[in-house]
């Protein structure tokens, strides 16, 4: 290529094995364009791997540090808190339910459903199709309306909660059910249906199953025969692990209310919104101009 730059001309050379005097200007090349490009790639990669400008590969010398002295204001300064892991990490506070449902539909008399909540007021609406979005595929195929008929309170987590959740819907698979009661017995309560017999489940997962004894749970009714349904409850207890170590069962404290107002959930619930409206007025009257008029005479 007798219009190649003076640049490149070099570079081939050096490439080649060619001196600069030896590599004339008309000098002619039989490589295509992509192979030419390769070739000056493979003289730069060259070029670059000899020279010591590769700050990358540069090994870094350890920073060595100096312990300095306190002075006296770090001596006397107070002990600062070990920084929070996941485990000590604080969680707000909340309000964890497991709840059992009815199906009030003459055509499904023995239809119940248990889940989890934070909040069973607006749960409920869900269930019965009052909120839009939510609530469970179940609910919504049949048995509408539902209606609440135990919650069970005092979950320190969700997790704890969930766990609940799961053993009172699967009574017959979880082990601690199975631990505490027998593999016979808890097999043969997993298998009734209607809400007597899931709240017979219920009062058998609340008494013999120590993993739940040491939290103070309790169980809020909304009407007083789901209340007595529960205390007149009864299963066979010849196969605990209580009957065997000659110990008595928990007994779980039971709440009846007649609306969810009552309870606890309810008190915080209006406490944050209270709060909320609050803010909001204070933001909207800040922005406000007429306000800021006022404030500035």
């Amino acid at each position: 290529d007798t219009h190649m730059c003076p640049y490149y001309r070099r570079r081939i050379a050096v490439l080649l094995g060619l001196t600069t005097s030896s590599f004339p200007p008309t000098f002619s090349f039989s490589l295509s364009p992509p192979s030419l490009y390769l070739a000056i790639a493979t003289f730069q990669r060259r070029s670059s791997s000899s020279s010591n400008n590769m700050p990358w590969k540069t090994k870094k010398t350890p920073r060595t540090v100096t312990a300095s002295r306190p002075t006296d204001d770090e001596d006397n300064a107070l002990p600062q808190p070990p920084p929070q892991t996941k485990a000590t990490r604080t969680v707000r506070s909340s309000h964890f339910h497991c709840y059992l449902l009815r199906s009030c539909d003459p055509q499904h008399p023995y239809q119940t459903y248990i889940g989890f909540t934070v909040n069973p007021h607006n749960r409920i609406r869900q269930h019965n199709g009052i909120l839009k979005w939510g609530g469970a595929r179940r609910t919504k195929r049949s048995g509408r309306p539902w209606e609440l008929v135990a919650l069970v309170h005092g979950f320190p987590n969700s997790t704890t909660a969930l766990q609940f959740e799961w053993a009172w819907q699967h009574f017959g698979k979880s082990l601690h059910v199975r631990a505490a009661l027998g593999d016979s017995t808890a097999r043969a309560l997993g298998r009734k249906r209607g809400v007597k017999a899931k709240l017979t489940l219920l009062k058998a997962l609340l008494q013999e199953c120590d993993k739940y004894a040491e939290y103070p749970l309790s169980v809020y009714f909304l009407k007083e025969p789901f209340r007595h349904e529960y205390e007149t409850a009864t299963y066979d207890t010849t196969t605990t692990t209580r009957h065997a170590d000659d110990g008595a069962s928990t007994i779980i404290p039971t709440h009846l209310v007649t609306s969810l107002q009552e309870m606890p959930f309810w008190n915080d619930r209006a406490t944050k919104k209270k709060k909320k409206n609050e803010k909001e007025n204070n933001n909207n009257n800040n922005n406000n101009p007429e306000t800021k008029k006022m404030c500035h005479r």
